[in-house]
C-alpha cells in the first residue's frame, strides 16, 4: 500500500471517528487488512473502534494481530494491556504493560510509561503482589490518577492499600 494511499486512508479514518461513526471505521480497516494484512496501524484502528463499540475482546484480538507486524510499537502493549486490565486478566496485562515500557526505553521514548507503571500497579495490586506495586509506585507522581476498571484510581490510593496489606 503507498505511502499516500495510507494517508488519505488514515484521514479518512479520522473524520469518521470525528463523526462516532466507529462502524464505518471498523468496515474500512477490514477491508484494507483484507488487501494489506501487514498494515498494522489498520488493525490499531479497528481495535480502537471495536472498544468505543464495546466489543473489548475483539479489539484486543486486532492488537494482537497488530502486533504481529509491528512488535515494537509501545501503544500495541499499552492499549492491550490496559484493556486487559480492564477485563480482569490483571497477569497478561501486567505482562504487556511491562512489554509497553520496554519497547519506549528500546525507542528512547517515555510517552506511555508513566500511565503503563500506574495501570500495572493497579493490576498487581489485585493479584496480590504488594511488594511490586509499591516498587512500580515509586515512579509515578502521588498525584496521578487514571480510570481503571471502570474506577478513577490515583497513584496515593494504590501505594496506600499495597503498604496496608503488606
Amino acid at each position: 500500500m503507498s505511502g499516500s494511499t495510507v494517508l488519505k486512508a488514515t484521514a479518512r479514518i479520522e473524520r469518521l471517528f470525528d463523526s462516532a461513526r466507529y462502524a464505518e471505521v471498523i468496515d474500512l480497516c477490514s477491508d484494507i487488512v483484507s488487501s494489506f494484512p501487514e498494515e498494522w496501524k489498520f488493525y490499531y484502528h479497528r481495535a480502537q473502534a471495536k472498544l468505543l463499540l464495546r466489543r473489548r475482546s475483539e479489539a484486543i484480538e486486532d492488537l494482537t494481530l497488530a502486533l504481529r507486524f509491528q512488535d515494537a510499537e509501545p501503544a500495541l502493549y499499552y492499549f492491550r494491556g490496559s484493556w486487559s486490565v480492564d477485563a480482569g486478566n490483571y497477569l497478561d496485562g501486567s505482562n504487556d504493560l511491562i512489554e509497553a515500557i520496554n519497547a519506549e526505553a528500546k525507542l528512547g521514548t517515555s510517552y506511555y510509561v508513566e500511565s503503563a507503571r500506574f495501570v500495572r500497579a493497579v493490576a498487581l495490586l489485585h493479584l496480590g503482589e504488594f511488594e511490586k506495586v509499591k516498587e512500580e509506585c515509586v515512579h509515578v507522581r502521588p498525584d496521578f490518577k487514571s480510570f481503571v476498571k471502570g474506577r478513577l484510581w490515583s497513584a496515593s490510593e494504590v501505594l496506600d492499600r499495597a503498604t496496608r496489606r503488606c
